[in-house]
């Protein structure tokens, strides 16, 4: 995606006390021209606090939705050249009373092997709080990171909960902002 840019976030229908949100996702050119939007649309509401592009040039976007009244963390696969959406992921293990969502989404080649890293929060007891981008503020939950081999996001259906690589909760934490790939392969969050 060299000379271009995305951007993500939510947007706001109904009123202040009412509101429904959607994710949404913007490709620029290198002029700062618009190259393709994407709105969700979903029945609930939901965000995007992270995109990244994968090397098929997919767009890899990441955040919450709600389904039924539980926040869960999602990633959505949006088509690289013109924004249609290819799938939706939410197995994460959001349940009601256990809410969560994704702050960052980062990839890395560290050890070799393309790998895509997701942070944010999990086990949040509800989801109030969830239409702010900063959960660390939020009340319970725990800091969540997980891997996604690349190669699991590639496909054209949604990977299943057996494709994460790896992950981690630490209850001391209430979020993890984000996560990096150090060059040694380890992982900072």
């Amino acid at each position: 995606m060299a000379g271009k840019a995305m951007e993500c976030g939510e947007t706001c229908t109904g009123s202040q006390n009412k509101a429904k949100t959607d994710s949404f996702v913007a490709k620029l050119s290198s002029s700062g021209q618009l190259v393709w939007s994407w709105r969700s649309g979903e029945a609930g509401s939901d965000a995007a606090n992270g995109v990244i592009e994968l090397s098929s040039g997919d767009v890899l976007v990441a955040g919450w939705q709600t389904v039924g009244n539980v926040a869960m963390r999602s990633i959505t696969k949006l088509r690289g050249s013109d924004g249609t959406k290819l799938w939706t992921f939410t197995g994460f293990g959001d349940s009601a009373g256990s809410h969560g969502a994704i702050e960052l989404v980062t990839s890395s080649s560290a050890g070799g092997v393309p790998y895509v890293l997701l942070s944010g929060i999990a086990e949040k007891p509800d989801a109030n709080e969830m239409s702010f981008k900063s959960y660390g503020n939020a009340v319970g939950g725990k800091a969540w990171v997980c891997s996604f081999a690349e190669s699991a996001l590639l496909q054209g259906t949604a990977p299943q909960a057996v494709d994460i690589l790896w992950h981690y909760k630490n209850a001391a934490y209430m979020s993890a902002k984000a996560a990096y790939a150090t060059p040694a392969g380890d992982v900072a969050v």
